[in-house]
């Protein structure tokens, strides 16, 4: 009945950013070809809060980064509203490790624009903005494209090709009519005496229409925060926190009540700490020559998620940033997968080895600088820390041996026929547009298509016939 009178909204993908925020945020779902897709990432509507000088821009820079990896045509837009954003190098150094961003000249690229509150203030802004995308939304038929998603009748679903957007940050967002009210007045005069209250009514307005807006046409919206203290007067206070997870008695500064409930996800940095030895060198220095005692370039950066639409809410993740780098993705997977018990080490605590490629020794003073040269152990990195996201996180799962530890995955694949060397060389763990699949030269193999392969109920799509007969069954398994 309600099918027959309502039409089903437009699909709107989570776009799969890596370094340890998909699995959380998403699920897998089952592909045209029988592939696993994992549907997390970032969606539609992020947030990224903290105290400052926390890393929210270089949170918000490495996602900006990341939809342009997977969707080369994409294009993009940064607002700063405080003055003091460069998104040109900061881009830059989120590229290395992609040889397809690595190509962008970001300063002079076509597809990414950079405007600040010198230019534009923030309803101006927001106005043109919203007329520019809204452009998509008229001719849609021109920017849909096809996922390997399935709908209900098993047929690929359609999507609008992704733009992305920072305001950074929506704490600083000023309008036209609060500026011409310091225009108009001195400080301390009665005058502006409204300011905060004009800015906040314009902000709970713009805030309505991001959901709206971004839904419609395509846009991939992040927006960073300021987090600070809340100052409570009464003599037996309440807990008054906006999201279960934030921290007792603190609020994000200068935003409406909106940005609570509507984002997909709000990260928020809870602390922040230089990742050093007890000699005060770098944890990972990029090699001997250059550790240096008191460096501080690497962080160690908390990330909690006080909002998960799609997934889990409340779980931290340890990130690590680089001050000169920013966001180290494969560095942060293989420190996750290290405290974690070192799933997924073979060797001893000096000298060691990813299991899932066991040829290539490791050790801490050397693989930074493996993991930024070796495509082949930044993808063996990158599988070992989504296998033990799903250890963690897969709470219900068919059949009962699907999950197990990396060197088991390694072993019986390898009995099976599978070669290793061109699951690590040649495959990526990201989900791409079907018509954008011929510029990507690598295929597509997600973590769960691996756990499926080894209890044969999946082999590769993209195998040629005489690569899908040369599979045996798991001589591991219990017939």
């Amino acid at each position: 009945m309600f099918n027959e009178a309502f039409a089903k909204p437009r699909f709107r993908p989570a776009i799969n950013i890596g370094c340890l925020m998909d699995v959380s945020t998403g699920s897998y779902e089952t592909g045209i070809h029988g592939e696993s897709i994992l549907n997390g990432g970032m969606g539609s509507f992020t947030g990224i809060c903290a105290r400052p000088n926390n890393f929210k821009t270089a949170l918000a820079i490495y996602m900006m980064a990341m939809v342009r990896r997977g969707f080369h045509e994409a294009h993009g837009i940064a607002y700063d509203t405080e003055g003091t954003l460069n998104p040109y190098s900061r881009l830059k150094a989120a590229s290395r490790g992609c040889p397809h961003l690595q190509e962008i000249d970001w300063l002079e690229d076509q597809q990414f624009a950079f405007t600040d509150l010198s230019q534009f203030t923030g309803d101006t802004f927001f106005d043109m903005f919203r007329k520019t995308v809204d452009a998509k939304y008229a001719n849609e038929k021109q920017y849909l494209r096809t996922t390997p998603f399935l709908d209900g009748a098993g047929k690929q679903r359609l999507a609008l090709y992704p733009s992305a957007a920072l305001i950074d940050s929506f704490s600083k967002f000023q309008v036209a009519a609060v500026q011409a009210m310091y225009e108009k007045n001195l400080i301390g005069e009665s005058g502006a005496n409204t300011v905060d209250m004009m800015n906040g009514k314009a902000k709970n307005q713009m805030l309505n229409q991001v959901p709206l807006l971004c839904a419609r046409t395509g846009t991939y919206m992040v927006m960073t925060e300021l987090l600070s203290d809340q100052i409570n007067m009464e003599l037996y206070p309440t807990d008054k926190r906006n999201l279960s997870y934030m921290k007792k008695d603190t609020v994000l500064k200068g935003v409406s009540g909106g940005f609570y409930s509507l984002p997909n996800n709000v990260w928020m940095i809870t602390s922040n700490k230089p990742l050093q030895t007890k000699d005060k060198t770098p944890e990972y220095p990029w090699d001997n020559a250059t550790a240096m005692e008191g460096d501080t370039d690497l962080v160690a950066i908390t990330v909690v998620n006080l909002r998960g639409k799609n997934g889990l809410s409340g779980f931290p993740i340890e990130l690590i940033v680089s001050q000169s780098e920013g966001i180290l993705a494969s560095l942060s997977e293989f420190h996750f997968c290290k405290e974690m018990d070192r799933f997924g080490f073979g060797g001893n605590v000096q000298n060691y080895f990813m299991e899932l490629l066991p040829e290539v020794t490791l050790s801490r003073t050397k693989v930074r600088k493996k993991l930024a040269e070796e495509p082949k152990l930044e993808r063996a990195v990158n599988i070992t820390a989504e296998l033990l996201q799903l250890h963690q996180y897969l709470r219900v799962y068919e059949p009962s041996n699907l999950l197990c530890s990396a060197k088991v995955l390694y072993e019986d694949l390898k009995a099976m026929g599978y070669n290793w060397d061109q699951i690590l060389s040649d495959t990526r763990g990201y989900w791409v547009f079907e018509e954008d699949e011929v510029v990507h030269p690598k295929k597509f193999l997600s973590t769960m298509d691996l756990l499926k392969m080894r209890l044969g109920s999946y082999v590769p799509f993209w195998f040629s016939k005489e690569e899908k007969a040369a599979i045996k069954p798991n001589p591991n398994l219990p017939k």
